[in-house]
């Protein structure tokens, strides 16, 4: 696909002969909160996937587009299966689409796929805006964060390893504190307190060495790097990095 200059959301097919005019409308923004349990249930269990199809917080991802084999447009989203809200003419499709977005569900989506600009004049019409990935993106920044990013981890976190890492992930204001937190935590339940930590440099690069009564973990840049256990393996692998340029400050 190549994107055209002129308007937004406007992609050519690599024929060129095709145009595709992308159309929305725009996520209902939904909390922290909400982006923990929309995951929860789509990667829990079928019975919650299903009780939570419906719920408040768990709006789809709906789409309207042409099927050119069967000739008539679709509204649908898939959860577990799919699910139709229209079938026929454009007009119908885009008003299903719009009457699920009314619904009001948190985190719903429409997005229409159409073929003309007399098309997306019609959807217009409806309320649909133009879409890019730069629109999508700035519309997204203004309810959300980079916390966002990290609730499946909290979720894989808390189910492997016992870490309390989804209220870690609610009680920091940014995804480092997150990252830093719930890895402090996690080396807390697995190692026990932290006995000293050193610092060492190379060039641009900085190394943390975090020492506990049995083990050692090694950090650069803030990223984890390697894990000793506390003995003479452990103590060749400090003098292997002092070796090899490191320097403590």
């Amino acid at each position: 696909m190549t994107t055209t200059d002129d308007k937004p959301g406007r992609t050519r097919t690599p024929s060129g002969r095709g145009l595709i005019i992308k159309m929305w409308l725009p996520t209902i923004p939904y909390s922290l909160s909400d982006a923990v349990n929309r995951v929860a249930a789509a990667t829990g269990s079928v019975p919650n996937a299903v009780a939570a199809s419906t719920s408040s917080y768990n709006g789809h991802l709906v789409s309207v587009w042409w099927n050119d084999y069967k000739k008539f447009w679709l509204a649908e989203y898939h959860w577990g299966e799919r699910v139709v809200l229209g079938r026929g003419s454009l007009e119908v499709c885009l008003e299903a689409g719009k009457a699920e977005f009314l619904r009001g569900a948190r985190g719903t989506t429409v997005h229409a796929n159409l073929r003309t600009e007399e098309e997306a004049e019609v959807a217009a019409a409806m309320g649909y805006k133009p879409w890019s990935k730069e629109i999508e993106a700035a519309h997204r920044a203004t309810w959300s964060d980079d916390r966002y990013d990290r609730v499946g981890d909290a979720l894989r976190e808390e189910k492997n390893f016992g870490t309390p890492a989804v209220a870690i992930l609610l009680q920091s204001s940014s995804a480092a504190e997150y990252d830093r937190n719930v890895r402090e935590r996690g080396w807390k339940m697995r190692f026990g307190d932290v006995e000293k930590t050193l610092h060492l440099q190379k060039g641009d690069n900085v190394m943390q060495v975090v020492v506990f009564q049995e083990h050692v973990v090694f950090l650069i840049n803030d990223k984890f790097h390697s894990e000793q256990v506390r003995d003479e393996h452990g103590r060749k692998f400090y003098r292997e990095k002092l070796s090899g340029g490191w320097r403590p400050f």
